[in-house]
């Protein structure tokens, strides 16, 4: 209990001192160090399976405001507030994304706290290149993570980050979910405990692009009452300067999974995209295809 106290303590105090910075940085315009993006997604889905009819869907949709400010000499204080629209008929969803705020130094690194991004998502999910496609094989902690802190900290091409989680829950852990990172040019490497669910994760992932070429992938472990592994690959390759093609394989060693193959073609104007992809599941042989536009603000 004492222990959890004392990491729920370290995290009031970073908020403490995030807030008394930002204060003392809105003094000045802050309204220009405020970037402002959204991105709208639409693709029509389909299927083979029986049952399946064709729908309308509206997914990744999101609204992000960020902001990134010195506050001194030595200190910036940088932070997110950004939403998910949802929009699919009757499941239509608007939630909160991402809400941070940070404190961070050249030299000593970045500290944030609130609702982050796993570091798991960027340091070895590699092969998450597709629009709504593929990225079933991999085995990681939760995109999103509440309640949270996240240390980062970059020396050349190396990189290193920290990330835990800490809720009100019955085992009254210090940290419930706690990970650690490495990354190095385009190789990550990360382990997290989840204390809370008696589950640990590793994972190591890659991706390089060498001249009109593109490789990616990674290799998961769900260690859990059932260990479950986790592959997964992705090459592309760049036809012209707006057209690229990209091919996929996933695969898990669980029971009565053979894996799927996912294939794509992007054409790319500006700042959209319109897109055709799909995914073929090597266990049921049905398929799933997706046509779209996506469009960055």
């Amino acid at each position: 209990m004492t222990t959890k106290l004392l990491g729920a303590a370290f995290c009031a105090v970073a908020l403490t001192i995030s807030s008394t910075a930002f204060a003392g940085a809105a003094v000045k315009d802050l309204t220009k160090d405020l970037n402002l993006t959204a991105r709208a997604k639409v693709f029509t889905e389909m299927g083979t399976e029986k049952g399946k009819d064709a729908e309308i869907k509206s997914t990744n949709t999101n609204i992000t405001l960020k902001f990134d400010k010195e506050a001194g000499v030595l200190l910036n204080v940088f932070g997110e507030l950004s939403g998910d629209i949802d929009i699919n008929g009757t499941s239509d969803t608007i939630s909160t994304r991402f809400g941070y705020i940070g404190i961070k130094n050249d030299k000593l690194g970045a500290l944030s706290i609130g609702k982050t991004m796993s570091i798991m998502d960027v340091y070895v999910d590699k092969a998450d290149v597709f629009q709504n496609s593929g990225n079933q094989g991999v085995q990681k902690t939760p995109f999103k993570l509440t309640n949270s802190w996240k240390y980062e900290k970059t020396i050349g091409d190396f990189g290193f980050g920290a990330q835990g989680q800490i809720e009100d829950d019955a085992k009254d852990e210090t940290f419930d979910l706690v990970q650690y990172g490495v990354t190095y040019k385009g190789i990550g490497a990360v382990v997290a405990i989840d204390q809370s669910e008696d589950i640990n994760y590793y994972g190591v992932g890659a991706k390089e692009d060498i001249g009109k070429f593109m490789a990616a992938g990674s290799f998961t472990i769900k260690d859990a009452a059932v260990d479950v592994r986790g592959y997964e690959l992705a090459v592309g390759y760049m036809v012209t300067p707006v057209v690229q093609v990209i091919g996929g394989w996933q695969d898990t060693d669980a029971t009565a999974d053979d894996g799927n193959i996912t294939a794509g073609a992007y054409y790319t104007i500006g700042k959209a995209q319109l897109f055709a992809e799909g995914d073929y599941d090597l266990d049921s042989e049905e398929s799933v295809a997706r046509i779209g536009l996506d469009i960055k603000f």
